[in-house]
């Protein structure tokens, strides 16, 4: 059963004490909620937030009057809060991050602009692979799906769905996908 967080409290200690929607309590060194309806930047010092409460990022996702801390995704005012261009952002960070470190010269982030610059970007190889597609599991080992006017075998729905693209992940998380 999913549950959420309803309240948080900072114990003397230092610890964040978690109450979850069931009433359980959750001890935690470090809590930092990062993703909601409202951006959540209460956690970040005024001086490096704008009007809107986004963190200030120049054109290689550094945060503005800090060293060596950037911020993507949501909380930065870099874009608008949504997966496509924090996706982006996470790229290029990781893909120029040890760059940045060294000192040794990178293109600058290469922000959208608008939504609509998201189908001219290199999202158009996501959109047209997530969004035409539809699948819908009905057993346990049967499924349905359609790709744009295109039908799409039981067995490939049903692989998908068990699978969620996990075979993915270790690349993502080791960076050899970037």
């Amino acid at each position: 059963m999913h549950k959420s967080i309803i309240s948080t409290t900072k114990l003397p200690n230092g610890q964040q004490e978690l109450t979850l929607s069931g009433g359980e309590k959750l001890i935690t060194d470090m809590y930092i909620p990062t993703f909601g309806l409202i951006t959540n930047s209460s956690y970040i010092p005024s001086k490096f937030l704008d009007a809107k409460k986004l963190v200030m990022v120049d054109e290689y996702l550094a945060v503005r009057g800090a060293k060596n801390i950037w911020a993507i995704g949501d909380v930065s005012d870099a874009e608008f809060p949504q997966f496509l261009p924090m996706d982006r952002q996470s790229k290029y960070l990781a893909k120029e991050l040890v760059s940045i470190l060294r000192g040794t010269p990178v293109a600058p982030y290469k922000a959208m602009t608008t939504r609509r610059a998201a189908l001219l970007n290199d999202e158009l190889d996501f959109l047209l692979t997530f969004v035409g597609f539809c699948g819908l599991q009905i057993g346990k080992y049967t499924a349905t799906g359609h790709y744009g006017n295109t039908r799409i075998p039981s067995f490939i729905v049903a692989y998908m769905r068990k699978n969620l693209f996990t075979h993915m992940l270790k690349g993502i998380a080791d960076g050899t996908s970037f």
